[in-house]
């Protein structure tokens, strides 16, 4: 369950994280990869 719930939220934060880059980009990629 962990897994899909997962990928639901990676979609949302993937597009916020772009325009607020202000140390989440790195973090959140590393996170995401």
């Amino acid at each position: 369950v962990g897994a899909p719930a997962r990928v639901g939220l990676v979609a949302p934060i993937d597009v916020i994280v772009p325009p607020g880059n202000t140390g989440l980009d790195p973090s959140q990629t590393s996170f995401f990869q």
